[in-house]
């Protein structure tokens, strides 16, 4: 996730934006009625995007329920009907399917008449960002090999991360763990743009809004960010990712936030200034930050600084390697940001200000000094993080569906290292009230700041070559 400044203004947007926790696909207390085997799901809407309607269809016996996977969901519902249009009783959003005999398609209706933000729903004029976790109601009992597909009959055209570009059937399928997590579905008037990156397709929704950029513009902008992230590891970490473009109004900064979702595969909503100008948009660090994340697998909150500091620590490693920053400005904003971070904190360790997100400075500043010592560390053994990232990659990708505790990853880059290095770096300095203290690398790195707090680079320091290397990517 990328923060913008004033803290005050960042600490109310998190709240709105940032509470897409992690949802079981069923209650705790549901069992098992039938044996539901799969479902489809149909989703209709009229033009305008007010309500939509979704039929589920089983395969097996029809479950006893159907249940709001998210909480928001059961605030949308409005009614469900049996097909033969007799109302279906609903108690605290659960449907009451019991009725109903083997073969019917039941259906409910969800209100999509909101404006402005809200946790998971966004509406632009008629265009709607939400996530599916809030459209499909779950079957009751069913468990976690249940088959689920979805197709649409709506005005305009629907983007998500596991919605195919071209599907002749239209059959969109997708897996209850893509439930589980807050994701992006977004309708829109305007076709989604698609193009392709090093080992990655890209397709790109952008809901309806004043930009000065075209989408032409919008399009060199992310294809510039999907190769910068592309050269941690030679191609980008996912081989799909799904982005959703959401103009506001202008403002200083041409990108003020962006957020990452998993849930049904990678997503990336990016906000747009109205006045962001491709020439604003190319060096800004936001896209990066975010494409980086996907880089790591997702992790507990309490390993916030390890997770923010790595996409902080490449966002300006990257844009140096892509040619849209020098060498010294990433050196002077490391040195700037890293002592401002430092000035400010309280008794709390890097794990639990990460938990209780109490103190973002140093969350995400305090995580990137420990990033450079990790990376100096690595690299003087002949090593990179670079290179663990790519060897882990697989370690990722192979378990979507879990969260990691930030111990865990590093013990995987141990293990890809061959020593446990990392792995007490990181239960050292978590346990710390300080930001790492990054005065003697800087030294041996020949990152020299003068009283004026001008950032120089000494080409004879001791390791001024490792130095050039991070920034080359070697």
């Amino acid at each position: 996730m990328a923060p913008r400044f004033p803290l005050l203004l960042l600490a109310v947007l998190l709240a709105v934006l940032l509470a897409a926790c992690a949802s079981a696909p069923t209650p705790a207390d549901e069992v098992s009625y039938g044996a539901t085997t799969a479902v489809s799901y149909t989703v209709r809407a009229q033009p305008g995007m007010t309500l939509l309607s979704v039929e589920a269809c089983f395969e097996g016996a029809p479950p006893q329920r159907l249940v709001p996977v998210r909480r928001k969901a059961r605030e949308l519902l409005v009614q469900a009907y049996a097909p033969d249009g007799r109302p279906l009783p609903i108690e605290r959003g659960v449907i009451d399917t019991s009725e109903l005999p083997p073969g019917a398609c039941p259906r409910y209706t969800l209100d999509l008449a909101y404006s402005g933000w809200g946790r998971d729903f966004l509406r632009h004029r008629d265009d709607v960002l939400t996530s599916p976790n809030l459209l499909f109601f779950f079957p009751g009992g069913a468990g976690p090999d249940l088959g689920m597909r979805a197709r649409f009959e709506v005005p305009g055209h629907v983007s998500a991360p596991w919605v195919a570009a071209e599907d002749p059937e239209g059959w969109h399928a997708f897996r209850p763990v893509d439930l589980q997590r807050a994701g992006n579905v977004a309708f829109t008037a305007e076709p989604p743009m698609s193009f392709e990156g090093p080992g990655v397709d890209v397709q790109v929704a952008v809901l309806e809004g004043a930009l000065e950029v075209s989408r032409e513009d919008l399009q060199q902008w992310l294809t510039t960010a999907v190769g910068a992230v592309s050269r941690i590891a030679g191609r980008f970490p996912r081989e799909r990712l799904h982005l959703v473009v959401v103009p506001v109004s202008e403002g200083q900064a041409p990108i003020p936030f962006g957020l990452v979702r998993r849930g049904g595969g990678p997503s990336i909503m990016l906000l747009v200034a109205a006045n962001a100008t491709l020439d604003r948009l190319l060096p800004d660090w936001t896209a990066i930050h975010e494409m980086t994340h996907l880089a790591m697998p997702p992790m507990y909150t309490e390993d916030r600084w390890l997770s923010e500091g790595f996409a902080t620590y490449y966002q300006e490693v990257l844009r140096v390697r892509a040619g849209l920053m020098d060498e010294r400005t990433a050196w002077q904003r490391f040195s700037d940001r890293i002592g401002d971070a430092a000035e400010y904190g309280g008794g709390e360790s890097l794990w639990e200000t990460s938990e209780h997100f109490s103190d973002i400075p140093r969350i995400y500043w305090g995580g990137t000094a420990f990033m450079i010592l990790v990376d100096v560390a690595l690299r003087e053994r002949g090593r990179s993080l670079d290179e663990l990232v790519a060897e882990t990659q697989h370690r990722w990708i192979g378990e979507v569906d879990r969260t990691w505790h930030g111990r865990d990853v590093f013990r995987a880059f141990d293990e890809a290292l061959g020593e446990e290095l990392l792995t007490p770096m990181v239960e050292a300095h978590g346990r710390r009230r300080a930001v790492p203290d990054v005065s003697e690398a800087f030294r041996r790195l020949g990152v020299v700041r003068d009283e004026a707090g001008q950032v120089t680079l000494d080409e004879h320091a001791p390791l001024a070559e490792l130095r050039r290397a991070i920034m080359r990517g070697d």
